[in-house]
């Protein structure tokens, strides 16, 4: 599966990351090719602090750099199965991002945003009606190259076969998925007045 990743700051960057290092070729994405560069350099002193304390061996490191490809053009996500919008948390930025790669991706693409302040729902509706079926909301927890959890959030029109092949997709990327309600700040506000 290739996969891709809008957005190469802490967050999107680990996305891509966890993907590679699970065997996927990734494109990973950001407007500014400086961005992209740190990104890589940053993923590389990861990588390479991770080998020092046993995390990963020199081999796979190399292997999984060499899968992430850094990219310009959003038309480039065409060729994705799974596509994670990893923007800073601006609902104007993530509405102009997923309505580009709502034009941009293969109809049998899932679309998933990591946000932890955003209704999925809400940003459900910057895309077609046909395309809202395969939306949902994955969100990682930092630093998502050592965190497990990942909170899978459908919107109201997620289909729930979607949800389904996102868990199963995480879970092969080595995550521990948990389906939780759209609702704002989702499991860690949820937790921290409940728990």
């Amino acid at each position: 599966m290739k996969a891709g990743v809008v957005g190469a700051g802490l967050m999107g960057a680990e996305i891509a990351l966890v993907f590679a290092l699970a065997g996927h070729d990734v494109l990973l994405h950001d407007r500014s090719g400086d961005a992209l560069e740190r990104a890589v350099e940053r993923l590389g002193g990861i990588l390479d602090n991770g080998v020092s304390r046993k995390f990963y061996d020199a081999g796979q490191v190399k292997a999984a750099l060499e899968r992430i490809e850094p990219v310009k053009a959003l038309a480039a996500m065409a060729e994705c199965a799974m596509v994670t919008e990893a923007v800073y948390e601006s609902l104007d930025a993530k509405a102009d991002v997923l309505r580009a790669l709502d034009e941009a991706c293969a109809s049998d693409c899932i679309l998933a945003t990591n946000t932890s302040t955003l209704p999925i729902s809400t940003l459900a509706a910057f895309l077609t009606p046909d395309r809202r079926a395969r939306f949902l909301g994955t969100h990682y927890f930092s630093p998502v190259s050592r965190m497990k959890l990942v909170g899978i959030i459908p919107a109201f029109a997620t289909a729930p076969a979607i949800s389904d092949e996102a868990i199963a997709i995480l879970e092969g990327i080595g995550k521990q998925p948990v389906r939780i309600k759209d609702v704002a700040g989702f499991a860690v506000n949820a937790c921290s007045t409940r728990c």
